[in-house]
């Protein structure tokens, strides 16, 4: 093209050059999207002399190989995304599993604790039992409300109540 040319201009040009094998090229390249690869070249071969057949045979290969090429690469890459949404699934996986049994640890800690402390204060109960039955001592304890919490043996023999009757 001269180089005074606009890119309009081209283009039109172009165009006018297509338009006498457009609709030959359309039919061939039909063919060749439906993979009809034999039709293609046949039609090829019928339309045009068999130098520039044999050109365009030469390029359609060149085309079905790119295609061929960016095919696998396509399939390559989608094992490769299906690789990684696996790993991915797993991956979520094993750390729901992981968090699942850190709070079964901590459950079974804490009850672990809870048995530990109520053995504890049943201890500390008797303890305190046997120390309010064994003093000698008077004890006597009521709540905010005035009703009687603690009433010992040795408050039942000073005052001469039982310690069902403070109730």
């Amino acid at each position: 093209f001269p180089s005074h040319d606009t890119p309009k201009t081209r283009i039109d040009e172009l165009r006018m050059n297509w338009a006498p094998l457009h609709g030959f090229v359309e039919r061939v390249l039909g063919y060749l999207a439906n993979k009809e690869r034999a039709k293609a070249i046949a039609l090829i071969e019928t339309g045009l002399g068999q130098e520039l057949a044999d050109k365009l045979k030469s390029q359609v290969e060149v085309m079905i190989d790119s295609e061929r090429r960016l095919l696998e690469f396509c399939l390559k890459e989608d094992q490769k995304v299906r690789q990684l949404s696996i790993l991915t699934i797993a991956l979520s996986s094993i750390l729901s599993l992981a968090l699942i049994l850190t709070v079964l640890i901590l459950l079974y800690r804490q009850y672990q604790h809870r048995l530990e402390t109520q053995k504890e204060l049943e201890k500390s109960s008797v303890l305190q039992k046997t120390i309010l039955e064994a003093t000698s001592f008077a004890m006597i304890a009521a709540d905010t409300n005035g009703i009687i919490t603690l009433f010992n043996p040795a408050a039942e023999q000073l005052l001469g109540y039982r310690d069902w009757e403070t109730d």
